[in-house]
């Protein structure tokens, strides 16, 4: 099995895809939802997104949905995830694909743990109301940046 598909009913509270799945194109109906985690082999994804789910981060970070993504963040990856506020990139993401965070309307804040800005891939990500957390000393870097500079404030995460 390399994909998931179709309408996930269910009452459990956290739901962990398997390595080696590499397409998602499902509705994950549970209001109960509070962890989701996505794995590295995961490219293809088309997800209804619950209303509990509202962080993103990498693997080990606490956040309600976990990638294990390493240098990129697949295309459409949070398209669509409503309640999608705050995400933090990890210091290997490079890339982040065409349409990731589409439609995230609530998504006000993201936490760069690279010291790199990443590339965005057709950048549907309206940075203009974000504010931006970028390590010690890589500030300036993030405002020369052609998208990240859009941002409506960028600050120095305190360690």
């Amino acid at each position: 099995v390399t994909g998931v598909e179709g309408n996930i009913h269910s009452s459990c509270d956290s739901l962990i895809v398997s390595e080696g799945i590499t397409d998602m194109n499902c509705s994950l109906r549970s209001s109960n939802l509070k962890y989701l985690y996505l794995p590295s082999s995961l490219k293809t994804i088309n997800v209804l997104y619950p209303s509990s789910l509202s962080d993103i981060g990498p693997e080990g970070s606490g956040c309600d949905v976990e990638y294990g993504w390493i240098d990129m963040i697949p295309d459409a990856a949070f398209k669509g995830m409503l309640a999608l506020k705050t995400v933090v990139i990890s210091s290997d993401i490079k890339l982040i694909g065409i349409d990731a965070f589409d439609w995230c309307g609530q998504l006000n804040s993201m936490k760069f743990c690279c010291e790199f800005p990443p590339t965005i891939m057709g950048n549907t990500l309206n940075i203009s109301d974000l504010v931006l957390y970028v390590p010690k000393g890589s500030k300036a870097r993030y405002k020369k940046d052609p998208d990240w500079k859009k941002a409506r404030k960028i600050k120095v995460m305190h360690e």
